[in-house]
């Protein structure tokens, strides 16, 4: 979660600048309720790709809600012309270092650091 003394428009412009200058892709806006949701991205190290959503959230002050999926990109060939792709999964703070999942949450975490000015909690949701 990132906390920001800024409104929720300007958030969310924010988000768009550092998505954009990060290389994702955005796949939907929702400018009424506030949620980014962006393509999949190739992650800082090994063969697998994320994807994140953000949902900001007004109060007193602005909380960005960040979460994301990744998956390996790597697909299985079964035979007979049958392949199967591994499935999205959600990024959370486990796993060995260097493993896909501490990766991505590496990637998360850097991209959250990216917001100016803004705090950053973490919460199990």
């Amino acid at each position: 979660i990132i906390k920001t003394k800024q409104t929720s428009d300007d958030a969310l412009k924010q988000l768009v600048q550092i998505l954009t200058s990060e290389g994702f892709s955005i796949e939907n806006i929702d400018k009424d309720l506030f949620i980014i949701s962006t393509g999949p991205k190739k992650t800082s190290r090994l063969n697998a790709s994320i994807k994140v959503n953000f949902l900001i959230n007004e109060r007193e002050n602005v909380s960005i809600i960040l979460t994301g999926l990744v998956t390996v990109d790597a697909s299985i060939y079964m035979g007979y012309g049958v392949t199967s792709n591994t499935g999205w999964n959600r990024i959370t703070n486990k796993g060995m270092n260097g493993s896909v999942l501490q990766v991505s949450w590496n990637d998360l975490y850097n991209l959250a650091k990216k917001y100016p000015n803004g705090e950053i909690f973490f919460e199990k949701r």
